[in-house]
């Protein structure tokens, strides 16, 4: 197998797509630093499955990702693709070519192929196992891995030994085995968990069971005896109802009579009241009118009193007026003549302050100069002070920030020291971190895919469980409506048989001789029945035959005339009633006529013997009763047929035309057996339903047992997948929890680092600005100070020029302060003026206003005087009249109370009257009530009766039907069963049915009892006690015991199973340990020796070898390698120097490759360290191993180059884009080389060539001096 090609497409630099074709042989990769050729590295590691970002240089898988260029856009994905060819035997499949690629998208999405298929990360190392290629594996060395290899503890370099070993793949075997034992153990735990609550809950509900099954033994026994007990409580309740109804119609007869004559008595003392009531109307009317005449005599009287009081009181108002109004005249001119002195003082006042206020106007002008010229000096020596205060106060701070300022730049380079040193340790904990969260979310999507699955199986479990439950549901109800409706319909069936055996229908002769009269032992052997029990009509012909046969239909038939006649003598002395009785003997003498040889008359429908099927016993009687009798459509038919022969004639409805001429209509005969045909067509009906239903009812619980059946084994599937969702959910909540936990330990590095970084970078920027703000402040102290004497010779100046201004001004503020008070004095006499003059004005207008409002009400009250003495002797005139019609109106009242007197007498002794029947109808309607209310209280004890019954057992029973058969075997059981209860064995027991035998031994047991209903009440109360006293009974724990048995005997079956796992389990890895402690022993010995020999060669001399830390468990100890270069005698391989390091990685790689040479191998820059005589040793040995691998080379050693036979060179002609320009060897001769894969001119020599790449228009710095040397 080797690795054919390698494509990028957006990884890193690689922008558009990149293929690398490989060869055999060595094949180099160079190009300036910079420019991507580690990036090729990268992308194989990648591609091989590296999960860890900081690995590849990055922060985030995303930034694999070309992130664009001044000229290009960023891309959204990145692809990178491995093809290797004739790979069928050391991969194991199937194919000659296989492409492995992965993708990444920006969302932080990957996808893995396998030749262009998608798969798993997993399916990609499974395929590369114990090949040597893998992101890990000793396929890629690089600087960085040799450090990591020869400096990491022992137990870590394992992983390239057993890769070498081809143990790889039984380790992941065993790790999986080992993963499925803890999961068997867990499952163990958990099912022995299930096994102990499934035994417990058996035991519980054993327990239950059995008393669920007493429980519906009593239940059982209960309902026979209460139903029982019910009906009879309920016929005894009808017949008292029924005493108490008959009661109740007499007593509301004779209510009814006394209704009468109380109604006619109120209806003649309705009469008298209402005369009554009109003489009360008019006593009213005069007593009003005698009452209102006397209010008015009385207002007239009161009315002239007070006209004279307000006569007087208005003649005193006027002369106060009067008097008030001379007074205020007299004020009027008093404060008229003050109002004139006061404006004249006010005029002289007024020409004083203008000739003073022209005089302090000049003097305040003056004083007005000399203060701002004060003002201006004072703000220019102010000014000269604050700018002395503020150089003073700057050159003191400048003075403090030196000194603090310094104290900062001697603190900052020692921050800077500490920084350094945190940021880098935060670095190196993030990228840690970085790695194991990358595999913490590999797990976690495996996790979180297992859980999904586990939900889904949850999901879809429910669901069929809920149909199941509903296709359950489903039948059960069909099941319960076809079962209902066969009970109704057996019950129905039994009922009209009862009625049909008991005679139900018949007269009471026909039921007497049917019972055998008084001597049942000699009448019944003779009696074979009623006729009617021995015919079948069809349903649309039975109006017709019970028309025809009318009161034939009870005729008793018999087999011999003695019985006969001592049956008539028999009713006749007992007054049983009447019968008709059917003789054999005389039925043989009649002749009989057929009438199938007659043609049917036209327009008949058929003769109604056809209709008719009798039993062999009545067969000749019914052909003689019906032999000629036409079924016609309607009685029109009939009357026409008549005439023409003496034949019965008879429609569907049961008009019958006889054949004297006697025409009788209507359905039935009235003999009460017209049912009896009714009821037989019914039980025959019935009976064929039943046949149906009963097949209904067999295939419904098919059905039932089916949905129960389904609905179980959901019920164990949907627990079953409960638990794998229940572990699923413990795994990943665990994941989640450990992933939660690396992301916040992840952001808090990150954090730190961000924000050290950000501190260091800042302090050193602080550190910068601290020493060049110590140079500007020294200046800045100088400047300052030499301001501050320049202003101390200003405010020198203004100080001396402010002494004389300040005695000019106050020499004009004292002239002018003396002005000030002349003017105030004056301005405040002329306001005092001003207020007095006021009040002055406004007395004035208030003398004015109230004589002329006085005036007013003068005139008004002498109007109000004139009108009250107009109206007193208007008043007095009509008093007079009044006092005259009051005699008139007295006299009229005194003759209308004499009559109401006598009517009033008349109404009293009707009313007695009426009162008396009303005495007696109270109390015949309490007499009536109280019989309601004994009615209403049987009916209601009926009602509750029902209602029980009902409510308890869904049983009508005003139609329930007593089986006293039934009845007796339970009471004789109760009676056998000893009192204060049974045993479980024995409760249990009785619920078996006893079948019934009415014609064996039982039912002779039965009857042996005597039926004590008082009895069978108290055993009614005891059953209800028990069942009380056994509390709360599971129904349902009959069914689930059962179901926990079938669950315990499941849970059994996978214990064992899972004992089974986990034996197989142990065995395979123990097998598995054998085997790789097999093949790594004899691996690390081939290694062992071949690292001593290749050390020796390489070294050219000196020690070398590798030692098990714990021989004794060789799959788990840690490998120490041992490494003493010719002279020297070093105690650690860390001590070693670069070029020597490199050396012993290189003789252990090559010691491995001695034992299982990777298919490929690439060496990133292991040359470096070399100086050129180790590497001429490492190209010596490199050709030893060419045969056997591919190598591909990342150097920029020139012998190095030189040994390639396929050349790829890295550069950047486009800044940020990676490109590839290749060259392929063909060695002819040493010096000529032709182009083959892409670039263009030749190359004489592997030195010229190199330089060619070397002189690419985008060089860098360290390439051009290379060149240049």
């Amino acid at each position: 197998m080797y690795l054919r090609s390698l494509e990028l497409f957006g990884f890193k630099s690689f922008a558009p797509k990149t293929v690398l074709e490989f060869h055999r042989g060595v094949t180099c990769v160079v190009g300036p630093n910079g420019c991507g050729k580690s990036n090729v590295l990268d992308a194989i590691r990648w591609v091989l499955g590296e999960q860890s970002a900081k690995a590849l240089r990055g922060g985030e898988m995303a930034d694999v990702i070309f992130s664009g260029t001044d000229s290009r856009s960023a891309l959204g994905m990145a692809e990178v693709s491995m093809n290797f060819s004739e790979c069928e035997k050391e991969l194991g499949v199937d194919w000659s070519e296989v492409t492995i690629t992965r993708r990444v998208f920006r969302d932080g999405s990957s996808e893995y192929l396998l030749n262009r298929t998608p798969c798993r990360l997993k399916d990609i190392h499974n395929l590369f196992m114990d090949t040597g290629i893998g992101r890990s594996a000793y396929s890629i060395m690089e600087q960085g891995k040799i450090d990591q290899i020869l400096s990491s503890r022992p137990e870590d370099r394992r992983a390239i030994f057993e890769e070498a070993a081809g143990i790889t793949r039984f380790k992941s075997q065993r790790k999986e085995a080992l993963r499925k034992l803890e999961a068997t153990e867990a499952n163990l735990i958990r099912l022995d968990d299930i096994v102990k609550e499934v035994n417990r809950q058996i035991a519980s509900m054993q327990r239950q069971a059995a008393k669920a099954r007493r429980y519906q033994g009593l239940l059982a026994e209960l309902r026979t005896f209460e139903t029982h007990s019910a009906r009879r409580q309920w016929e005894v309740i009808e017949e008292r109802r029924e005493a108490d109804r008959n009661e109740l119609g007499g007593l509301r007869a004779r209510q009814s009579e006394l209704e009468e004559e109380i109604e006619s008595g109120e209806g003649e003392l309705a009469a008298r009241r209402a005369s009554l009531a009109a003489m009360e109307e008019q006593l009213d009317v005069a007593r009003r009118n005698a009452t209102d005449l006397r209010s008015r005599i009385s207002n007239h009287e009161n009315r002239i009193i007070f006209n004279k009081e307000k006569e007087t009181e208005y003649e005193g108002l006027i002369s106060r007026y009067q008097g008030e109004m001379a007074g205020a005249r007299e004020r009027l001119h008093a404060a008229e003549a003050a109002l004139r002195e006061a404006d004249q003082e006010l005029q002289e006042i007024n020409a004083l302050l203008a000739s003073e206020q022209g005089r302090m106007e000049a003097v305040q002008g003056a004083a007005y100069a000399v203060a701002s010229e004060r003002a201006e000096a004072e703000r220019g020596l102010q000014g000269v002070v604050q700018e002395m205060q503020r150089e003073e106060h700057r050159v003191s701070g400048l003075r403090g920030q030196l000194s603090s300022m310094t104290q900062q730049r001697d603190g900052m380079e020692a921050r800077l020291s500490v920084l350094g040193a945190e940021t880098e340790q935060l670095r190196e904990a993030a990228g840690e971190v970085g790695e194991l969260l990358a595999q913490a979310r590999t797990d976690l999507e495996a996790a979180q895919q297992a859980a999904d699955k586990s939900a889904s199986e949850v999901n879809e479990m429910e669901g069929q469980l809920r149909m199941a439950q509903m296709t359950l549901s489903t039948a059960d109800g069909e099941l319960r409506q076809v079962q209902r409706v066969f009970s109704e319909k057996e019950g129905r069936l039994e009922v009209l048989k009862g009625l049909l055996e008991s005679g139900e229908g018949f007269s009471a002769g026909t039921q007497a001789v049917l019972k055998g009269l008084d001597n049942p032992d000699f009448f019944l052997p003779a009696v074979q029945g009623a006729l009617a029990q021995f015919i079948d009509v069809e349903p649309e012909y039975v109006a017709a035959a019970e028309a025809v046969l009318g009161a034939n239909l009870q005729a008793v038939v018999m087999k011999d005339t003695e019985a006969a006649g001592h049956i008539v003598k028999t009713l006749r002395a007992q007054k049983g009633g009447r019968t008709v009785l059917a003789l054999e003997e005389l039925d043989a003498a009649f002749e009989h006529v057929q009438n199938e040889d007659l043609a049917l008359p036209e327009g008949a429908l058929c003769w109604l013997i056809h209709k008719i099927k009798p039993l062999p016993e009545a067969q000749r009687l019914i052909e003689r009763l019906v032999n000629f009798a036409v079924v016609v459509p309607d009685v029109e038919t009939a009357l026409k047929l008549f005439p023409l022969r003496g034949w019965t004639l008879v429609t569907l409805q049961g008009e019958v035309l006889f054949g004297d001429g006697m025409l009788h209509g209507g359905a039935e005969s009235g003999t009460g057996a017209a049912s009896v045909l009714e009821r037989r067509n019914q039980i025959l009906n019935l009976e064929a339903e039943l046949e149906g239903l009963s097949a209904q009812v067999q295939e419904r619980q098919r059905r039932r047992e089916e949905a129960a059946s389904e609905l179980e084994g959901c019920g164990v599937r949907l627990a079953q997948a409960r638990e794998e969702k229940h572990a699923s959910a413990l795994d990943l909540a665990g994941l989640k929890t450990q992933l939660a936990q690396l992301e916040r330990q992840l952001g808090e590095t990150q954090r730190k680092q961000v924000s050290m970084e950000g501190e260091q970078a800042g302090a050193q920027s602080r550190f910068s600005d601290a020493v060049q703000r110590l140079e500007g402040l020294e200046e800045d102290v100088n400047t300052a100070l030499g301001r501050i004497g320049e202003q101390q010779e200003r405010r020198q100046e203004f100080q001396e020029g402010m002494e004389a201004l300040r005695a000019r001004e106050a020499e004009a503020q004292s002239e002018l302060g003396e002005m000030k008070v002349r003017v105030a004095t004056e301005k405040q006499r002329h306001a005092s003026l001003l207020s007095q003059r006021q009040p002055m004005e406004a007395r004035l207008t208030e003398l004015g206003d109230l004589i002329e409002q006085r005036q007013t009400d003068v005139e008004g009250y002498r109007g109000r005087v004139a009108a009250l003495l107009a109206e007193s002797a208007e008043i007095t005139t009509s008093l007079e009249g009044l006092r005259g019609r009051v005699g008139e109106f007295e006299g009229a009242l005194n003759a209308l109370l004499s009559e109401r007197a006598a009517v009033a007498a008349i109404v009293e002794e009707e009313t007695v009257q009426v009162r008396a029947r009303r005495s007696q109808l109270s109390g015949l309607v309490e007499k009536r009530t109280r019989l309601e209310v004994h009615l209403n209280q049987w009916e209601m004890k009926a009602n509750i009766v029902e209602e029980h019954i009902r409510k308890r057992y869904q049983i009508e029973v005003s139609e329930f039907k007593k089986d006293l058969y039934e009845l007796k075997v339970a009471y004789r059981d109760a009676l056998k069963r000893p009192r204060g209860g049974a045993s479980a064995e024995a409760e249990a027991s009785s619920e078996a049915p006893v079948e019934s035998d009415s014609e064996g031994g039982a039912s002779v047991e039965a009857e042996a009892y005597e039926m004590d209903w008082s009895h069978i009440d108290a055993m009614v109360r005891e059953i209800d006690q028990r069942l009380d006293a056994m509390g709360p009974v599971n129904m349902e724990a009959i069914q689930e015991y059962e179901e926990l048995e079938q669950r315990q005997g499941f849970l059994q079956q996978q214990h064992n199973d899972l004992i089974n796992a986990k034996t197989e389990l142990l065995e395979v890895i123990a097998k598995i340990n054998n085997t790789t402690r097999q093949l790594f022993a004899e691996t690390f010995a081939k290694i062992k020796v071949n690292f001593q020999e290749m050390f020796t060669e390489l070294f050219g001399g000196g020690k070398a070898d590798l030692i098990l830390t714990d021989e004794s468990d060789p799959l788990e100890s840690g490998i120490e390698i041992i490494a003493k270069p010719p002279g020297k005698q070093l105690q650690s391989i860390t001590l070693l120097s670069g070029g020597e390091k490199t050396m012993t990685a290189v003789s252990l790689l090559f010691s491995i490759y001695m034992v299982k040479p990777s298919p490929f191998c690439v060496l990133d820059e292991m040359d470096a360290p070399l100086d050129e005589s180790n590497i001429n040793r490492f190209i010596k040995i490199l050709d030893r191993f060419v045969a056997q691998s591919q190598f591909v080379v990342i150097s920029h050693n020139k012998k190095t180059i030189a040994r390639a036979d396929a050349l790829y060179g890295v550069t950047m002609e486009e800044h940020g884009v990676s490109r590839l320009v290749g060259v392929k060897f063909t060695r002819r001769d040493e010096s000529r080389a032709t182009t083959d894969v892409v670039g263009s001119g030749n190359s004489e020599s592997v030195p010229s060539v190199a330089e060619a790449f070397g002189k690419s228009p985008r060089l860098h710095s360290e390439d051009k001096a290379e060149e240049r040397a």
